[in-house]
């Protein structure tokens, strides 16, 4: 988990289950209204506990909003730098892992990509040059690594390889956007779609 300095020692000490119910509250507020109309009272009654220990954990508003930002950022790059390991640098399979390591995040953290997307277009003084920091390069480093060094071979001759690359791309973010915002919960349901796309575009795009 992100964060691992003293300042969030208090909040890191709270049980998983504790710390998984305030940061999905704090994302569905911040989501909600975005930063400014985001209410630290709201938090604290939708996650029922005392206003006090909220501001026990972060002094304020927009340190909660940067941890939840770092958290975000840091669980995406390690679930694209673990579905990189033992890599065949068959693209299919490398997007077929990352994919279903997003499900994953989305059924412990359902707005984790919401939250993201609220945080990168926002435009409040207060945190706008912050959530530019941390974007960090490092990370705009390990998603391009998914689209590159990847076995040109398995391909065939007559497709344009970028092309490909980013209609795959392109398609399975699509469809976890899609399932996000149609309210769903079953994510079973989502994967059978990526399984089920990632064998069309085996059969569009690859010799076998």
């Amino acid at each position: 988990m992100a964060h691992h300095s003293h300042e969030y020692e208090k909040f890191h000490a709270l049980s998983p289950e504790k710390q998984t119910l305030i940061i999905n509250t704090a994302m569905a507020e911040f989501v909600r209204g975005g930063y400014e109309k985001a209410s630290m009272n709201t938090i604290v009654e939708n996650a029922g506990i005392s206003k006090g220990s909220l501001f026990f954990y972060f002094k304020n508003k927009k340190q909660l909003f940067l941890y939840l930002f770092h958290l975000c950022e840091e669980m995406v790059v390690d679930n694209t730098v673990a579905s990189l390991e033992n890599d065949t640098r068959d693209f299919l399979d490398r997007m077929k892992r990352i994919m279903r390591g997003n499900v994953t995040l989305i059924k412990q953290h359902p707005l984790v990509f919401a939250f993201m997307r609220t945080a990168k277009s926002e435009n409040a003084l207060e945190v706008v040059a912050e959530v530019a920091a941390l974007t960090n390069t490092a990370s705009e480093a390990v998603f391009k690594s998914v689209y590159s060094a990847i076995d040109e071979t398995l391909f065939k001759p007559e497709i344009d390889i970028p092309m490909a690359v980013f209609t795959v791309k392109a398609t399975l973010f699509q469809l976890i956007h899609d399932f996000l915002r149609s309210g769903e919960t079953q994510t079973d349901e989502l994967l059978s779609r990526i399984d089920a796309q990632i064998l069309f575009f085996k059969a569009l795009f690859y010799t076998q």
